[in-house]
């Protein structure tokens, strides 16, 4: 169970270095990104179990743009616009592309038009909200979903 005050205090890696890509060769529509991660050090100085810091980090979606393919927006929907460049910070769907870890860094290769947002600053996104914002206070109860749906016929 995640303790949220401590959570709030984490950082996540926005200042981890890049790694080194010049080997690497991206295919076609393919962004290469470098998902941000939960710090093991709170600003306080709380060191955060490695089991808190994988819970949180499955919850992060958010993404440094490492390196985009060669035909990344050149499809005719995006009429010459692109979503983003190198260096920008993203935001993806949850569970999406290809996870992989080259040269010890964790990878994400997605197709670029899985990018969702384009983020000024990554850590304005807060990785409690799916904790604490999506979490009704009130239970719905099976009694009133019926009643609605019957209502409405």
């Amino acid at each position: 169970m995640f303790n949220q005050s401590i959570l709030s205090e984490a950082t996540t890696g926005v200042d981890t270095p890049d790694p080194d890509l010049s080997g690497f060769k991206v295919c076609g529509w393919q962004v290469v990104l470098r998902p941000l991660h939960i710090d093991s050090k709170t600003k306080g100085g709380i060191i955060l179990t490695d089991s808190l810091k994988d819970d949180a980090n499955c919850l992060m979606n958010v993404c440094k743009v490492l390196k985009l393919g060669s035909l990344c927006y050149t499809q005719e929907g995006f009429q010459g616009e692109k979503w983003c460049k190198e260096g920008d910070y993203v935001l993806i769907p949850k569970l999406t592309g290809q996870k992989i870890s080259y040269k010890g860094y964790p990878i994400t290769i997605v197709n670029c038009d899985r990018i969702i947002a384009v983020l000024e600053d990554p850590q304005d996104i807060d990785p409690n909200f799916n904790l604490t914002g999506l979490v009704s206070k009130t239970p719905i109860k099976a009694e009133s979903v019926a009643a609605a749906a019957v209502g409405k016929q």
